[in-house]
């Protein structure tokens, strides 16, 4: 077939495709690569292999051959195709409570510590805390936080989203990075030197 008549079949949301030879279901996952969309493949014969490592995601089951095992990307130990939908929203809800506790540990364990060395060192301002004072207070303060951003429910749009493409959606990325440092960093500075000062002038 020509590009045109491969637009035209791919076109529709729903395919199934009999009796296919290994050289054909390569080149169906080709087709679909070359048209921007992620792809999944499962199988257990050795001629699919080709195709298993082509696909974004190669997907074996337990008792498949070991060839198949080896060019999987991962393994399913339970024989259920349905465990891929689950692992896939486990997944993505962990990449977005990793996020949040980044968003607050980020500014939190570093901007929000930088700034009141600064003003000690060159403006003489007293440091709130101590060294050691400033460890424990982060130590039991951050685990526990983190453990309450961590263990959160996923959201109700979680599966509707594209899927992250590899090597292009990182964990950390500007938009994160901004928010961390320019929003929730300088409001906690604000905020404790607020505090701090407060306390220093009335007492």
């Amino acid at each position: 077939m020509d590009d045109f008549l491969w637009d035209w079949v791919l076109s529709y949301q729903e395919l199934v495709f009999t009796r296919i030879s290994p050289e054909h279901k390569l080149r169906i996952v080709s087709e679909f690569q070359r048209r921007a969309e992620i792809v999944a493949v499962t199988d257990n014969r050795a001629k699919d292999v080709p195709a298993l490592k082509c696909a974004h995601l190669g997907v074996a089951i337990q008792f498949d051959i070991e060839v198949s095992k080896e060019a999987g990307d991962i393994i399913l130990l339970d024989n259920n195709f349905s465990s891929i939908i689950q692992a896939i929203e486990t997944g993505r809800l962990l990449s977005d409570n990793l996020k949040k506790v980044a968003v607050y540990r980020l500014p939190e364990g570093s901007w929000s510590q930088i700034w009141p060395v600064f003003f000690n060192l060159w403006f003489g301002m007293p440091l709130a805390l101590s060294a050691l004072w400033a460890t424990v207070f982060c130590m039991l303060n951050d685990v526990v936080m983190s453990l309450a951003v961590v263990t959160e429910k996923p959201n109700r749009d979680i599966m509707s989203r594209p899927p992250s493409i590899h090597g292009k959606d990182h964990l950390l990325n500007i938009k994160l990075l901004i928010h961390a440092y320019l929003f929730v960093g300088i409001l906690e500075c604000f905020t404790a030197f607020f505090c701090f000062c407060y306390y220093w002038i009335d007492n």
